[in-house]
């Protein structure tokens, strides 16, 4: 069971006393700083907020509060730090209040939104309501709840870094899929596809901020069985938090996979669409391994496709197709009036149809 939501104790702070959370689940693992880092200090606190600004657009915040005030009802969330409080919910309301109230940080946040010029400046010395709590964990309910399973929710790479956080503090998958309102088979999805790219990146030293900036694109591949089972992916009831998701040996199909979908640096990706997710698992599903050899050897998607399809249901489809279309296309008018050109074709496809109805049937042998 869920423990208790930490009511915590209301307090009036100014932003001089709070900190930009450097383990905010919206920044990237790239982008967060650990502990040997100083993320407290003056100049790492600005790198945040700057980054903030750029990636969050925190302005429509900033505008609301430059004209309501900071409304009293939402106050932010915060732990002790030393001598100040790391806000854990509320990072983009500080940041606007930031850029509000120092002019060197407005100029850098001008930069991407020439609209913070316009904004009247605030007093620094403000005070803001901040709800203080003993431990962060203590309300994993009310953010869980908040920004994965409720109204304000994150991305889908924000949500299974934060999921990846509770169960690095030692909560098991099923006690999160508890604390954050999710089926435990969501939460195990996610936890494991957030751990295939950081053992991409970590383990076998592939580029996968592509998938990243798509988490959800990667989520929707991982719950096709056929990709999933070409890198060797485990099923949601078979994650195993206290080991990497894929076999060491899976380097090269996770490369693959991540190319066709992502692309690279150098080269676009496959597909270009996400409705194609099921074509892509239908191909590398395929027990003839036919669709995977077009795919490793350049060719598209349709061609894979080709390639594992029974030749009698491709000339099926094909003329289905164009049975389709002649019929959706063809003119009020009859005979004489077409294009000379357009019936020497039909008199060609007529004599071709005739062929094929009278041609002896070839078996073929398996």
């Amino acid at each position: 069971m869920a423990p208790p939501i930490d009511q915590g104790r209301l307090e009036m702070l100014a932003t001089g006393q709070l900190l930009l959370d450097w383990h905010n689940p919206r920044l990237r693992s790239e982008d967060q700083l650990g502990d040997e880092d100083e993320p407290d200090s003056t100049e790492r606190q600005r790198a945040l907020a700057v980054l903030m600004a750029k990636e969050y657009h925190p302005f429509r915040i900033a505008e609301s509060i430059s004209r309501h005030q900071y409304f009293l009802s939402e106050p932010m969330i915060a732990v002790r730090h030393g001598e100040k409080y790391r806000v854990i919910e509320g990072n983009r309301r500080l940041t606007a209040l930031l850029g509000l109230q120092h002019d060197s940080l407005r100029e850098e946040f001008t930069k991407e939104n020439k609209g913070w010029r316009g904004l009247p400046t605030l007093d620094p010395d403000a005070l803001f309501p901040v709800l203080i709590v003993e431990d962060a964990r203590s309300i994993a309910p009310l953010l869980g709840y908040r920004h994965i399973a409720g109204i304000e929710p994150w991305g889908a790479y924000a949500q299974a870094r934060y999921i990846v956080g509770l169960v690095e503090d030692g909560n098991s998958l099923v006690d999160v899929a508890e604390l954050v309102g999710k089926t435990p088979t969501a939460v195990r999805s996610m936890y494991r596809d957030h751990e295939i790219l950081e053992q991409g990146s970590k383990m076998f030293r592939l580029e996968t901020s592509r998938a990243r900036q798509k988490f959800g694109v990667f989520n929707a591949a991982m719950g096709n069985r056929g990709i999933r089972d070409h890198i060797g992916g485990p099923a949601p009831r078979h994650v195993d938090a206290e080991h990497w998701p894929l076999p060491d040996d899976r380097k090269q199909e996770l490369e693959e996979v991540l190319g066709w979908i992502f692309g690279s640096k150098t080269e676009s990706p496959l597909l270009t669409d996400s409705r194609q997710l099921g074509a892509l698992s239908r191909v590398l599903a395929d027990s003839s391994g036919r669709g995977l050899e077009v795919l490793r050897r350049g060719g598209t998607l349709n061609q894979a496709e080709a390639a594992i399809t029974d030749p009698d249901e491709q000339f099926a489809r094909a003329v289905d197709n164009a049975h389709s279309q002649i019929r959706a296309t063809r003119p009020p008018q009859a005979g004489a009036d077409l294009p000379q050109p357009t019936v020497e074709l039909l008199l060609a496809l007529r004599d071709l149809v005739e062929e094929i109805l009278t041609q002896p049937r070839i078996e073929r042998s398996e």
